[in-house]
């Protein structure tokens, strides 16, 4: 921020900036100064950690700066070694004044010079527009990480709590013993009616979708027969007008049909893709109560096993 065009030379300079509201910064970030054209982040000229700053600023000391009148910036690197942000370029040198009475001689080589220093500006505001464009990228990504973010710790937060209640269900189950033959055959009732359901839901979409189609089949025949009426309607138009005008009526009436049918077979499709969800669901809940049925059994056994070690005599319903 508030970024100099000119530094004076030999002179300590203050760099200030701005961290974003959702950027987490660390100890080890640091802000360096950067010959304009570098390629990576070791190619820095001197560096300052950006923690130990108070308000938002660093001060570069005077013998630590670059004594050229090269172009230069600043810029924001994280703990990680990459660029955070970037700053304008510019030059260790004296402020320039205008001069009308100093009559300025350049060599050839200074000419070039010259030429290098507009390509080179071309280049720095090309590189600005770039890290524009970066500083909004990065800001949308950060927005973005935030938002999953905030998705994982709701997503621990159910898996938390629904491992809160399976361990309240287990306990249950090991205190009501007296309670799982009876909760046993109601788990296998549950099974196979789902299992009935399931299939019976099954051919239901199968029967609609094969008679959807059937229609849709139909209509696409009745539509082809249209159309070539049509086209021989339109041969004999100067004799059969009327007659054409006719034929047009139903062939608009058929594709009127045929996308009401179309659209009823998305319909169905789209039921069809929530019926298997709730087949694929309630598949999964056979799975899970199959699983609670088998650990329900072993349950039993132990139990019966510990009664007969307790007593000969008595024995468990």
């Amino acid at each position: 921020m508030n970024v100099q065009r000119f530094y004076k030379p030999n002179t300590d300079i203050q760099c200030t900036f701005c961290r974003g509201k959702n950027f987490a910064s660390r100890s080890k970030d640091w802000i360096g100064i950067f010959k304009v054209g570098w390629k990576t982040t070791r190619e820095y000229c001197s560096w300052i950690l950006a923690w130990t700053s108070v308000d938002d600023a660093v001060l570069f000391k005077a013998y630590f700066l670059p004594k050229d009148d090269d172009y230069y910036q600043f810029c924001y690197v994280d703990y990680k070694g990459e660029a955070r942000g970037t700053s304008i370029p510019f030059q260790f040198s004296n402020i320039p004044e205008d001069d009308d009475d100093i009559l300025m001689v350049t060599t050839e080589m200074e000419m070039r010079t010259d030429k290098e220093k507009v390509e080179l500006k071309k280049i720095v505001e090309n590189l600005t527009k770039e890290n524009t464009q970066l500083q909004e990228k990065v800001s949308s990504l950060q927005n973005e990480t935030q938002a999953q973010a905030e998705r994982i710790q709701n997503l621990q937060d159910e898996l938390l709590s629904s491992s809160t209640k399976m361990q309240k269900l287990e306990k249950n189950y090991m205190a009501e013993s007296d309670n799982k033959i009876k909760k046993m055959g109601e788990l296998h009732m549950t099974i196979a009616n789902l299992e009935a359901e399931v299939k019976r839901l099954k051919d239901e979409c199968k029967r609609k979708m094969e008679a959807e189609r059937t229609i849709v089949r139909q209509l696409k025949t009745q539509l082809k027969s249209a159309e070539e009426t049509m086209q021989d309607l339109e041969r004999q138009l100067a004799q059969q007008k009327s007659k054409m005008e006719a034929e047009r009526t139903i062939v608009r009436q058929l594709k009127t049909h045929l996308q009401s049918a179309e659209e009823t077979m998305q319909d169905l499709e789209r039921q069809l893709a929530q019926q298997k969800d709730i087949c694929r669901q309630q598949g999964e809940e056979v799975l899970t109560l199959r699983s609670a049925l088998e650990l329900i059994e072993e349950d039993l056994k132990d139990v019966y096993k510990y009664g007969s070690s307790n007593s000969s005599t008595r024995r468990r319903p």
